[in-house]
């Protein structure tokens, strides 16, 4: 799966098991189907079906909640992304002090956790 400038930082699977997301350094998250049935076997991975723009520093954490993919990076917000479309459904700027280190979830319970550079672990609810 390549298509990233810089490193890889974050990578997560939906629980169906047909896409991947990843993100990192160039401040972009990409979403991969596993299971396109348009694509040979060799070719499965070899471009994005999603890009997703909108941070402003490297993206250091990604997470799935829902139909809601999580992230969360350097420019200290936190975004919420669609994952079927990969459309911006909500952000939160400034949503700690520092960098936002780490982001975890618990689906079932609609709830995801955050930690960041500025000593601050922090839970949301979707």
């Amino acid at each position: 799966f390549e298509g990233h400038q810089g490193s890889v930082l974050a990578a997560v699977i939906k629980p169906e098991g047909d896409f991947l997301f990843t993100a990192g350094d160039d401040c972009v998250i990409r979403g991969w189907a596993l299971d396109d049935p348009l694509a040979s076997e060799s070719e499965v991975g070899d471009t994005s079906r999603l890009v997703m723009a909108g941070h402003e520093g490297r993206i250091t954490g990604i997470a799935i909640v829902g139909h809601l993919l999580i992230s969360v990076g350097w420019d200290q917000s936190i975004r919420a992304w669609d994952c079927v479309n990969g459309t911006l459904v909500h952000t939160i700027e400034y949503a700690h002090e520092g960098a936002i280190t780490g982001v975890d979830a618990a689906p079932e319970r609609q709830i995801f956790a955050t930690s960041s550079s500025d000593g601050v672990g922090s839970v949301w609810s979707t």
